[in-house]
């Protein structure tokens, strides 16, 4: 294994030197718009599958459960609970990537360069 080292100032005013504050914060967004978006997407679904586990006879399969759901109430009724999710599953995601990177930068710079290096060796080979 090789390690480049890279200027940062020649990567541009937009980009961030690993380990930096704004590095840290655009992991930490990375994982609110990857977590919060795609869990609260899926509150639909997770609704009419619920309703489904509740009332089998009632609700049927999915497709039969969304057009009982949209009969009795209207498409608002789908996103029912979305907002819990959304910032549950952002904070979800915002401690997942971005204490993830803080602590990979944190125990590295604990190590060494040179143990992080033979450790890093050790376990990729």
């Amino acid at each position: 294994m090789k390690w480049v080292s890279v200027n940062v100032s020649d990567l541009g005013e937009y980009s961030c030197a690993h380990g930096s504050t704004k590095f840290f914060a655009l992991c930490g967004l990375g994982g609110i718009i990857s977590c919060g978006t795609t869990h609260t997407a899926l509150v639909p679904l997770d609704l009419v599958k619920c309703r489904i586990q509740v009332n089998p006879e009632k609700y049927g399969g999915i497709i039969k459960g969304f057009k009982v759901t949209l009969a009795e109430a209207s498409v608002r009724e789908l996103g029912k609970g979305w907002a819990p999710t959304f910032f549950g599953y952002s904070a979800q995601g915002l401690c997942k990537f971005g204490f993830y990177e803080v602590f990979k930068v944190f125990y590295s710079d604990l190590l060494g360069e040179a143990r992080n290096h033979n450790f890093l060796s050790e376990v990729l080979c």
